[in-house]
């Protein structure tokens, strides 16, 4: 089901399986009642499944090459959660896009209070897991950031030296 190559695969077959039956159905029909317009109306019936069934995957496959952002982890939406976890200052740079059907990728630059690395690495997983849970966001990629950081810096941030002694 959620996968488009297998719906777009097994698609045709199911439309000759429902024209079958709208042919038999309203051979039924039109004997029985002697209505002619109801063969036309089931061919218009199956004429709409088409319509309807092409157009679905034709929007998820331009969804997925045109890397568009799903319909269920808006962008705003998706920064309010980052930047409601403990430890996070600010997200920017943030982009949410769809690798595949039902697969989808977040990149972002997350703005830390200055702490140690096993921290920011406590800090990614939470990311990581509230995007699963959330979103259904598999491929998180962030890039920490923290104030004290110069702009060539920006991956590593500043960690309390062991104390001398």
């Amino acid at each position: 089901r959620d996968n488009i190559n297998v719906r777009a695969a097994l698609f045709p077959g199911a439309l000759d399986a429902l024209g079958a039956i709208a042919v038999a159905v309203g051979w039924v029909l039109v004997l029985t009642t002697r209505q002619t317009w109801i063969d036309p109306a089931l061919s218009l019936l199956v004429a709409a499944a088409i319509a309807v069934g092409v157009l679905q995957v034709m929007r998820e496959a331009a969804d997925v090459l045109m890397e568009s952002a799903p319909a269920h982890a808006s962008v705003a939406s998706v920064r309010a959660s980052l930047s409601a976890l403990e430890g996070v200052v600010d997200v920017h740079d943030l982009h949410v896009w769809t690798i595949g059907p039902g697969v989808h990728a977040l990149a972002a630059h997350v703005l830390l209070a200055d702490a140690r690395i096993s921290e920011a690495s406590q800090i990614l997983r939470r990311i990581d897991a509230r995007m699963r849970r959330e979103f259904s966001i598999g491929h998180v990629t962030v890039q920490f950031e923290c104030e004290r950081c110069s702009d060539d810096e920006r991956i590593v941030c500043t960690q309390v030296p062991p104390a001398e002694g």
